[in-house]
């Protein structure tokens, strides 16, 4: 019986240190937070229903519900839907009520997925944390995701994290969960914020670092090549992030620029400036990158730089191939040139 208690406090302080940390749950008030822990115990569980007060509407149980995945990756394999279903006496009053759950089906057991999964993760988590700082973390882990990222359409059906750690192919929405579920498990807060790109509905992350919010896509951070990735989606605030998508989510304030890649690597330029943009694409050859992105704080600045790089084809003269092509970002005043 000892063994059996102890056993049901560590789960107890496990679940409650995932919660402590989750940044909608902390939304709701004491009643609907009660629901929230009520319906992750459940779905951790794997149970088909469970009881809940009458008093509940139908919308609170929609938003803690929504709120419950959000902050959750974990739970890749429950469906993000439910059943809700009550009884009532002749004149209306509840007098019960229950939301059903469901799962998705797998070639072998729930249980077997979840080990899966969760020994995936670990190993990413234990790579990781021999690294110095949380930024060092979160910037291999952008690395890593920007470099293998298969965007698959065929997958926009399971949108969870376990279409990335383990078929390591999905949409946005996967991406955006499986590096929440990483982070999540190395102690660094991270939401699932969603908006659109171009007009397209998008998801990406959010992560604190020393207290502070910074917006991160790991699924743009794929340029388009296999062998090069942009710092153009890493650690942004939410002015610079806003000047390439909508944001439909509650988020975080996130108005540091500390992490400004481009600032920090001599990449941001204030002015064109020919001889030293040249020194810095030859730095780039030099060290056997692929590419670069140059940041421009003027967009007249970044117009001259493609002009006299690409129209004028004077990039040829810094780099030995013919084979070069280009992007830019007018939103963001970013040139991205692949060699």
């Amino acid at each position: 019986m000892k063994k059996i208690i102890i056993l049901l406090f560590i789960v107890l302080v496990s679940i409650e240190s995932i919660f402590a940390t989750n940044y909608y749950q902390e939304k709701l008030n004491t009643k609907d937070n009660h629901l929230y822990t009520k319906i992750l115990s459940a779905l951790l569980e794997e149970k088909d229903s469970i009881e809940i007060d009458t008093d509940y509407s139908s919308a609170d149980i929609q938003k803690v519900f929504d709120f419950v995945f959000k902050d959750n990756p974990q739970i890749f394999y429950a469906n993000q839907s439910y059943n809700y279903k009550w009884k009532e006496e002749s004149n209306g009053k509840k007098v019960s009520a229950n939301i059903e759950f469901s799962y998705k089906t797998f070639d072998r057991s729930i249980k077997y997925e979840r080990d899966l999964v969760e020994k995936k993760v670990l190993k990413y988590v234990d790579i990781l944390k021999k690294l110095d700082s949380p930024y060092q973390q979160i910037r291999t882990m952008y690395k890593y995701f920007a470099l293998t990222r298969n965007y698959d359409l065929s997958l926009i059906d399971d949108q969870s994290a376990y279409s990335v750690l383990i078929n390591k192919r999905g949409v946005c929405a996967s991406y955006a969960r499986a590096f929440q579920y990483i982070m999540n498990s190395l102690g660094i807060p991270c939401i699932v914020v969603t908006g659109e790109l171009k007009g397209i509905p998008h998801a990406w992350n959010m992560v604190e670092i020393e207290n502070l919010w910074y917006h991160i896509d790991v699924t743009n951070g794929n340029s388009g090549y296999d062998d090069y990735y942009s710092y153009e989606f890493f650690l942004l605030p939410t002015a610079l992030m806003g000047k390439s998508v909508t944001i439909d989510n509650d988020i975080p304030e996130a108005n540091s620029d500390k992490y400004n890649y481009f600032k920090n690597n001599s990449l941001y330029f204030s002015s064109f400036n020919e001889f030293i943009i040249s020194n810095r694409i030859i730095d780039a050859v030099s060290k056997g990158e692929k590419g670069i992105t140059l940041n421009f704080k003027d967009k007249k600045d970044l117009v001259k730089a493609q002009d006299y790089l690409i129209n004028k084809q004077y990039i040829y003269s810094l780099i030995e191939t013919n084979n070069i092509s280009y992007s830019s970002n007018r939103n963001r005043n970013l040139l991205t040139i692949h060699f």
